[in-house]
């Protein structure tokens, strides 16, 4: 028994590399491998954290971010459509806006989908009293295929939290824009590209 339970480990394992590949392959390249991570940047270029990306054989996506130097507190969380992490930048969409990380643009996101609903809105990040976070989510709204994409996709941490969109219609005036499309999650404060 215990020879045949060596033997299914040993073969598990070289099934395992083969499938992986060696990072000196030419011929793996990152989207074929189950995971990839990144680091979380601010606007200044300080390095904040990281971002591990990886997908299950059934196709669900599992992010884990750490975090580190950031304001204690909620804050909004989303993969947004363009993994590029430009500080100072104009949304290409909306080239009159600018600001940290509008390089990304808006959040992926299927079409007629509303915030709340996004596929890349993601729980937000509770920062402790000292800075540091840690936050696990896994996702089956989030394929491989959308986040890494041709021009791949970037996690961007806001400023303030976020409130999904979830404003009840008793409250007047009507939810406006900012509040529909952001969940009023102010600006964008840490930015990870997620390539393949």
């Amino acid at each position: 028994m215990r020879l045949r339970r060596t033997a299914l480990l040993i073969t598990l394992a070289a099934v395992s590399l083969a499938a992986c590949g060696s990072d000196d392959d030419p011929a793996v390249s990152r989207a074929d491998t189950d995971s990839l991570s990144t680091s979380l940047t601010d606007t200044g270029g300080a390095e904040k954290g990281s971002v591990e990306l990886s997908f299950a054989a059934d196709g669900a996506a599992t992010l884990t971010v750490q975090a580190s130097g950031l304001e204690p507190g909620l804050h909004g969380m989303h993969l947004h459509k363009v993994g590029v992490c430009n500080p100072d930048s104009a949304d290409p969409a909306k080239p009159e806006m600018k600001g940290a990380f509008l390089s990304a643009t808006g959040h992926l996101a299927g079409t007629g989908q509303t915030h709340g609903d996004h596929d890349g809105d993601l729980p937000s990040l509770l920062v402790r009293a000292d800075g540091s976070a840690r936050l696990v989510v896994t996702s089956d709204r989030l394929t491989r295929e959308s986040v890494l994409d041709a021009d791949g996709s970037a996690l961007i941490v806001h400023a303030d939290a976020d409130n999904f969109g979830n404003v009840p219609s008793r409250y007047t005036p009507t939810v406006d824009e900012t509040t529909k499309k952001t969940g009023d999650s102010g600006s964008r404060v840490a930015c990870g590209v997620l390539k393949g």
